[in-house]
């Protein structure tokens, strides 16, 4: 029997575009770390979540094992690396709406060369 492989999050966090989100995360203090961050009992549910005491973003496991699963590598490594960056816009400016974050992001995704911003934005429904 062959053994399992790394979990679909840890194969997500491996991936260029996200190591570059998590190297931009650690020169401003926070910690990345995936973990199942629950049932939150609509039809939205985050990406991340910040914890600015704890200086952590943490990813949810469960959104990009689905992610990986249903759009692939790329689209769920850019749906991370966004995720990673609009909690840290969220940390810079704490009183920032979602809509200014995004529209935040938006911006950055217009000076993105490769379009992986771009991509985590449609994936996430967030243009």
């Amino acid at each position: 029997m062959k053994p399992p492989g790394p979990p679909p999050d840890d194969a997500v966090l491996r991936a260029a575009p996200v190591r570059a989100a998590v190297a931009e995360a650690a020169r401003r203090g926070f910690s990345v770390r995936c973990r199942d961050l629950g049932d939150w009992g609509g039809r939205v549910r985050p990406c991340a979540e910040l914890d600015p005491a704890a200086r952590t973003i943490v990813l949810d496991a469960r959104l990009l094992a689905a992610a990986l699963a249903r759009l692939g590598p790329a689209r769920a490594q850019a749906l991370a690396a966004t995720a990673i960056r609009h909690e840290l816009a969220h940390a810079a400016d704490p009183h920032a709406s979602e809509r200014e974050i995004r529209a935040y992001l938006r911006a950055a995704a217009a000076g993105d060369p490769d379009g992986t911003v771009r991509a985590a934005l449609v994936a996430d429904g967030r243009t």
